[in-house]
């Protein structure tokens, strides 16, 4: 008889002790007015438009027919392990190619030339390469001029 009614006693206490805690925990959070909006504008952070990091820039030129042209591509600072050095030609010309060297310093970075088509982009991705500025000599194999665009992407 005892267990009887100390087990209804307990239970009795554990249920008073579940609703009483129940209604505390609703009054306790307050809802927000959020919107959609509100939501967006919170999480969006600001940023200057002065400051872009890790932004390579673009170098661009014309190459004549048959001739060698030397240009100077920086690579900032970067985040990662590897880069790629990306380069683009455009012509009219619709055989031939260019051949790229890629050096800093003294240090050829290109295995021998690369030789890539007119009309052609070609990408090289490069293991942890220095920051710095790079000399880039591309010659016109072709018999128009060629309009490149070179880049650390």
């Amino acid at each position: 008889m005892k267990n009887k009614v100390l087990g209804k006693i307990c239970s009795i206490l554990c249920a008073c002790m579940v609703v009483c805690s129940v209604p505390t925990a609703a009054f306790a959070a307050e809802p927000d007015d959020l919107t959609a909006t509100s939501v967006m504008e919170s999480s969006v952070e600001q940023v200057s438009d002065e400051v872009v990091p890790y932004v390579n820039p673009v170098v661009t030129g014309s190459i004549p027919a048959f001739d060698t042209r030397t240009y100077t591509v920086t690579l900032n600072n970067y985040i990662g392990f590897s880069k790629t050095f990306r380069v683009t030609a455009q012509s009219s010309a619709s055989q031939g190619g260019i051949d790229i060297t890629l050096k800093k310093g003294d240090k050829f970075y290109s295995d021998g030339n690369w030789i890539m088509g007119v009309n052609d982009t070609g990408d090289w991705k490069f293991t942890l390469p220095s920051a710095g500025d790079y000399t880039v000599k591309i010659t016109n194999l072709s018999s128009e001029d060629v309009y490149v665009t070179m880049q650390w992407v």
